[in-house]
């Protein structure tokens, strides 16, 4: 059943003195597992299968790129949340994850440097040199 509550917008009155709420007795995080990869090498057409240990389908994934040798604006050891559906040049090339309840999946785009990423200092769009990157992916259940 749906009650349809309407309250004194002017006035900030509520009336629910004939209703009865039941609030939730306790509070359950939503993420309570987690996994990091360890670096990953990023290989033109490369696949990565990574067991997450989590022991069902996580509810979250991240992708990050981490700098390994300084290059477009970035210093060794920056990390650089990604989208891996999309990388900006329109060329359609991106990372795929498939997660399931043991592995994230991964397909890397077939062609060598292909992931875009903006200029840490000055936003401009800049292809990658993959050596110079490692992807770390992240998952939470």
């Amino acid at each position: 059943m749906t009650t349809k509550v309407t309250a004194d917008v002017l006035n900030d009155t509520l009336d629910l003195s004939s209703k009865t709420i039941t609030m939730p007795t306790a509070n359950t995080p939503a993420l309570t597992k987690s996994y990091t990869s360890a670096n990953q090498t990023i290989t033109a057409a490369g696949a990565l299968t990574l067991a997450h240990g989590l022991g069902t389908m996580p509810l979250l994934i991240q992708a990050r790129m981490k700098c390994l040798s300084s290059e477009v604006g970035y210093t060794t050891g920056d990390e650089v949340i990604i989208n891996p559906c999309v990388n900006g040049s329109g060329t359609g090339q991106a990372l795929t994850i498939v997660p399931d309840a043991t592995n994230l999946n991964i397909r890397i785009p077939q062609a060598a440097n292909s992931i875009v990423i903006a200029n840490k200092g000055t936003g401009v769009t800049a292809t990658i040199t993959d050596a110079n990157w490692a992807l770390i992916f992240r998952a939470w259940a």
